[in-house]
């Protein structure tokens, strides 16, 4: 089952093998399946020997660069790990001096080997200079490759958040659907290891409907196994079970999926404890999984046997768990002391093409030493030359920049000041008409107060005159039919209204927006608190008694909801 560090990522089986493929990219006159035909059964000391024999006879770098190249992939395609790296470090000498494009690809090989090699620092350092490379060459479908990697790395190593970085990067890169399915079950196996199992499960189903396109039976098993892992650590075991047994279907030709498909079943069964049937699809399977998976069947096996108190064959199953993990382990670090050792090899051999190749050059020098000498020396006086001239140029140019930028930045402060200075007239000039509307309400008002006290207090002293005769009283009505015709509320109102909306505009169309109950007479009432006319003010104006404004006051305060705390002037003058 591919947990956190049991299988390499898949994109590492399938890159591997599609990159491999890829020869003919590197391949010249010399073939290296024709040159070996049974390279897998040579031993790694004489294939080297013989490899490095062919190189040398190579005329140019660029040749020997190339040759290496097809010989490292073909063998990393063997999985002989070791020797194709060794070809790769010999490369990597030739590529420095050839295009950056050998470089970058000898760059990614090595990187590949040592992830195969379980090596990742270097594989990190070798890779990340890829990477830039391939950046500055504008090459995403290279760079997509280098992300994948990056993020198998991180993976293996269990650094998940990491590798779900590089691999939602090289998804980014990637333009084949083949690619974007292997990217997307990497990252759900990243978020299974995480406990996400939603994330998990939707980028498994997402690889799986890509997978389905290209018609890859090992790539769609691969898929269909860690499907049935999420599902099952999700407790789903029906849609678990479906799964692994669709892994099995496909993947008939693969022993390894089978293997890891009935791992999975046991697991299951496991799990819903059915200990018989779970020891007998791990102990029939143990053959067909790879070790890290081996290691975890083993270590449940021992687990069951010491449910089942079957205490021998827990000894037995605890000893090969054991022993197979110290091998595993043993493995590792004979994998890492042979790769210092190549590496060692390596470096003394680039070393020796170093020496050559500075004894080719000095052999060139003696021949042209003396044309070169004065070759030189008018090559130097012109470069002095030019560089006086620019650098003259750019003292010039940059004189005439901060000259160009001192007058900007006084024009730039020229019109900050002018706009600054026109803002605070057109301030100024609005204060100035707002004080004159608000003078002019005020004194309107007044008037309006003082004319119906006065007309008021008439009204009440004729109204005490004694009347003789009918004559009299007739006077007497009449006046006070002008008397009341001059305390005309609607009158004193639109009067007031037109000096109100001046200085103070959308007034009453906000609140009666904010409250659509209120009269037109409730807003003549708040117009005249917000002119801070007095409650008695306001009924002298409108003609009315003290308890009918008082009246009028409370029916506001109800419409429009105000707290007992609050002042109905204070809030009028909100608005």
């Amino acid at each position: 089952m591919r947990q956190s560090k049991s299988t390499l990522p898949l994109y590492i089986f399938i890159s591997i093998l599609l990159l491999f493929y890829s020869n003919s990219v590197w391949a010249n006159e010399l073939n290296f399946n024709q040159r070996f035909p049974n390279s897998n059964k040579t031993s790694g000391i004489a294939l080297i020997a013989e490899i490095e024999q062919i190189t040398d006879s190579l005329p140019s770098l660029d040749q020997k660069c190339r040759w290496l190249l097809e010989a490292g992939s073909t063998l990393g395609q063997l999985g002989r790990w070791q020797e194709g790296k060794h070809c790769m470090l010999l490369a990597r000498g030739y590529a420095q001096q050839s295009d950056s494009h050998l470089q970058a690809a000898v760059l990614y090989y090595l990187g590949l080997f040592d992830i195969q090699l379980n090596v990742f620092d270097k594989a990190l350092e070798y890779l990340f200079e890829s990477l830039e490379i391939r950046k500055e060459q504008d090459n995403p479908n290279e760079e997509q490759k280098i992300y994948n990697a990056l993020g198998s790395i991180f993976e293996i190593i269990s650094e998940y958040q990491k590798a779900i970085y590089y691999y939602q990067n090289a998804l980014a890169l990637s333009s084949s659907g083949k690619s974007k399915a292997y990217i997307h079950s990497n990252i759900g196996v990243c978020q299974m290891n995480n406990q996400n199992f939603k994330e998990a499960e939707d980028h498994l189903l997402k690889a799986d409907s890509l997978i389905s396109l290209t018609s890859t039976p090992y790539g769609k098993a691969n898929i269909m196994v860690n499907l049935g892992e999420v599902y099952r650590k999700k407790q789903q075991h029906l849609k678990s079970e479906h799964c692994f047994r669709e892994a099995e279907r496909i993947g008939a030709d693969y022993p390894q999926i089978i293997g890891e498909a009935q791992i999975g079943l046991g697991n299951i069964y496991y799990d819903l404890e059915k200990y018989d049937l779970c020891e007998t699809y791990l102990r029939r399977n143990l053959e067909n999984i790879s070790s890290h998976t081996k290691i975890s069947a083993l270590k449940l096996l021992a687990d069951i046997s010491r449910k089942k108190e079957n205490f021998r064959q827990y000894a037995d199953d605890f000893s090969s768990y054991i022993t197979l993990k110290d091998s595993v382990y043993q493995v590792d670090k004979i994998r890492k002391l042979a790769t210092l050792h190549y590496e060692f090899e390596a470096a003394i051999k680039d070393k020796e093409i170093s020496i050559l190749q500075k004894d080719n050059e000095l052999q060139k020098r003696r021949v042209y030493l003396l044309f070169a000498g004065v070759l030189l020396g008018v090559l130097l006086i012109i470069i002095l030359c030019y560089r006086y001239v620019l650098m003259i140029k750019q003292k010039n140019l940059e004189k005439a920049t901060y000259d160009k930028s001192q007058i900007q930045k006084m024009r730039l402060e020229e019109s900050v000041y002018a706009e600054k200075k026109i803002r605070e007239l057109q301030q100024k000039k609005f204060e100035e008409t707002m004080a004159s509307k608000s003078r002019e309400l005020a004194s309107n008002a007044i008037h309006l107060i003082n004319k119906n006290k006065v007309l008021q207090q008439v009204k009440q002293n004729v109204n005490q005159l004694t009347l003789q005769n009918a004559d009299q009283k007739n006077l007497i009505k009449q006046i006070n039919k002008q008397i009341d015709g001059c305390l005309n509320p609607q009158q004193d109102w639109e009067q007031f209204k037109i000096h109100f909306e001046k200085t103070h505009p959308n007034f009453f169309a906000r609140l009666k927006e904010d409250f659509p109950k209120l009269t037109e007479n409730d807003l003549r009432f708040m117009s005249f608190l917000r002119a801070n006319f007095s409650t008695k003010d306001i009924a002298n104006v409108l003609n009315i008694d003290y308890r009918s404004a008082n009246m009028t006051r409370y029916r506001i305060r109800k419409k429009i909801a105000l707290e007992n705390e609050q002042d109905l002037m204070e809030f009028v003058r909100a608005y």
